[in-house]
């Protein structure tokens, strides 16, 4: 019993970022310029420019007209990998829905870019669009509150933050993008 309660500890600690640090490898992250207030539910999102594994920018427009579903996550955080097949199975569930689009926004410090990379075949991501922000301390990571992780939020096809901090895969996030997609 007091080593699984010491693994919870161990894995919260990790998913609060203890010991995270910056270096050099990923590229950064942005908002536009106004943002770092907290989104919070019934606010518009905030556009954004994130990169994939390719390099290619993401932005907020590329979504335009989809709901957005958003799994905030890090490879060190041992919670995030266990909801990741459950993430995936629930984005594979609706990949025939055009009216929804699910990515995943890893956390990981710029020292853990390419371990971050190389993680997303061995997780099954591959199907799914994957963005890095490497730094919690950007203008995007702030105007989202992420200081921990996993965390979903939920975006709706007119850009506006349905859910800030939606539920996991395990405790109802379908339903909260089915009660949406209505």
């Amino acid at each position: 019993m007091n080593k699984l309660i010491s693994l919870l500890l161990l894995s919260v600690a990790l998913c609060l970022g203890v010991g995270m640090q910056k270096a050099s490898a990923a590229p950064a992250a942005s908002v536009s310029a106004d943002t770092v207030a907290i989104v919070k539910k019934g606010m518009a999102c905030p556009d954004f420019a994130l990169t994939d594994y390719k390099g290619k920018v993401w932005r907020l427009a590329d979504f335009k007209g989809k709901m957005l579903v958003i799994d905030f996550w890090a490879t060190w955080c041992g919670v995030c990998i266990a909801n990741l097949p459950s993430y995936a199975a629930l984005a594979a569930s609706y990949k025939d829905d055009s009216r929804i689009q699910f990515i995943t926004v890893s956390i990981d410090t710029r020292d853990a870019y390419k371990h971050w990379m190389y993680s997303l075949p061995r997780y099954h991501l591959m199907d799914l669009v994957n963005l890095i922000c490497p730094d919690t301390e950007s203008e995007f990571s702030q105007a989202f509150g992420v200081r921990g992780v996993p965390r979903y939020v939920v975006i709706g096809a007119d850009g506006t933050i349905l859910e800030d901090k939606a539920p996991t895969p395990h405790d109802g996030l379908n339903d909260v993008i089915k009660k949406y997609l209505k």
